[in-house]
C-alpha cells in the first residue's frame, strides 16, 4: 500500500476562530456543546443533511474525548469529515458499524482483522490481514491509540480504501489485487 497523506483539510487559525464563532450561534443553550438537535440545524445550514437516525451516532462517534457530549471544538475539528460523510451518510455508518462489533464507537484492528479472516467470499489469512491492517494503521490511525475513530475511518474511505456497491449492499475492501466483498448486514 502506497503511503497516502491524509486529505482532511485543516483550517488555519482565523479559519477555525471564524467557523467556532459561527458554530457558537447554534449552541442555543449555551454550554459549550452541541447537542443532536443544535447539530442538525447547523449542519442543515451549511448545506449537509444528515437523516435524523445517524445524528445520534454521529455525535458518538465524533465526541473524540468520550465524555458523551459534543463539543464545538470537537465540531469544528470534524467538519471536514461531516462534508465528506454528507456524500455516503447512512452507507458510511452502516459499514462502520459492520466493523464496530462491540459498538464502542470504534473500530479496533482486531475487529479488522476478525472480519478479514472470518467473513466474506474470499477470507485473507493471517499474515495477508496483520499486514493490510499495519498499513492501514501507518497511514489512517493519526492519533496512534490503535483504534479507528469515525473520522479515520472515512478519511479511509475517502481515500479509497473501502469502496460500497449500495446496489447490492456490499462492501469491498481493496488491497493489491487481494478483493473482500462483506454483505452488509
Amino acid at each position: 500500500m502506497e503511503r497516502r497523506d491524509s486529505v482532511r483539510v485543516k483550517l488555519d487559525r482565523d479559519g477555525q476562530r471564524a467557523l467556532k464563532k459561527w458554530v457558537k450561534r447554534f449552541d442555543f443553550d449555551k454550554d459549550n456543546t452541541i447537542n443532536e438537535k443544535e447539530l442538525r440545524t447547523c449542519l442543515l445550514s451549511c448545506g449537509i443533511t444528515i437523516e435524523d437516525k445517524y445524528i445520534t451516532d454521529l455525535v458518538k462517534y465524533l465526541d473524540t474525548n468520550h465524555d458523551g457530549k459534543l463539543s464545538i471544538d470537537e465540531l469544528v475539528d470534524n467538519m471536514d469529515i461531516l462534508q465528506a460523510h454528507n456524500i455516503g451518510s447512512a452507507d458510511l455508518i452502516e459499514c462502520f458499524k459492520v466493523f464496530d462489533f462491540d459498538k464502542s464507537g470504534r473500530i479496533s484492528f482486531y475487529e479488522i482483522k476478525k472480519l478479514l479472516t472470518n467473513c466474506g467470499e474470499d477470507k485473507w489469512s493471517g499474515d495477508e490481514a496483520e499486514t493490510f491492517i499495519k498499513e492501514l494503521q501507518e497511514d489512517y490511525d493519526t492519533d496512534g491509540d490503535g483504534y479507528f475513530s469515525y473520522a479515520e475511518f472515512v478519511d479511509a474511505f475517502k481515500q479509497g480504501e473501502f469502496q460500497f456497491d449500495v446496489s447490492e449492499t456490499n462492501l469491498n475492501i481493496k488491497e493489491e489485487g487481494m478483493s473482500q466483498r462483506f454483505t452488509k448486514r
